[in-house]
């Protein structure tokens, strides 16, 4: 894992969360959300297509449980959370090449791609990622800020193969010209804290 860092850029902090920190946020009920991109962990409830090549009867596509497994036809139940989309393709080559299948190939996707914008805004929930969605649109399809936004310590969550990235995003400097507003990815989390100020 990677040691926890700090460092300013253009578009506010990067840093990386302990693992421990990271697991209680999403288990305390904020969903995860796939992405396409080759360093995304598979997560409990994202959606996967698989395909088998020359075998059309496997091909399936299955959601994640929330114990993080799939359930694939001769394999039985396979352990999916944690794993990239190129991980789980070698399990399940190894899984159906032992028993059933000589030399198969396999593909696994991502079929949906999300991101979330909790805390202080109007509209909270899960958004479809579609063309380039930045910071400020995500936060303008949830409706805007509530009037107890912290507006200068918006956060971007992003799970990786190295662990969460936490970017924060000064909306203030954003709007004002003077950082960049940053492109959203699928699986992203937004958090807007409450100001107590």
């Amino acid at each position: 894992m990677k040691p926890a860092w700090n460092k300013s850029f253009g578009f506010g902090r990067r840093r990386w969360l302990p693992a421990a920190a990271v697991v209680t946020y999403l288990l305390l009920g904020n969903p995860s959300a796939p992405a396409q991109s080759a360093d995304y962990i598979i997560q409990p409830r994202d959606t996967l297509t698989i395909t088998v090549w020359r075998h059309p009867d496997l091909d399936i596509t299955v959601d994640v449980d929330s114990g993080g497994e799939i359930v694939l036809p001769l394999l039985g139940r396979v352990r999916a959370e944690g794993l990239t989309a190129r991980q789980l393709e070698e399990e399940l080559t190894r899984g159906w090449g032992q028993a059933y299948i000589k030399d198969p190939y396999v593909r696994v996707s991502l079929s949906q791609k999300n991101f979330f914008v909790f805390g202080e805004v109007r509209e909270p929930g899960s958004f479809e990622l579609g063309g380039n969605i930045t910071v400020m649109r995500a936060l303008a399809a949830a409706g805007g800020f509530t009037d107890f936004a912290a507006r200068r310590k918006v956060q971007v969550i992003r799970v990786t193969a190295d662990g969460v990235e936490v970017i924060e995003v000064n909306i203030r400097q954003v709007q004002s010209g003077r950082a960049d507003d940053i492109k959203i990815q699928p699986g992203d989390v937004i958090n807007v804290p409450k100001s107590f100020f």
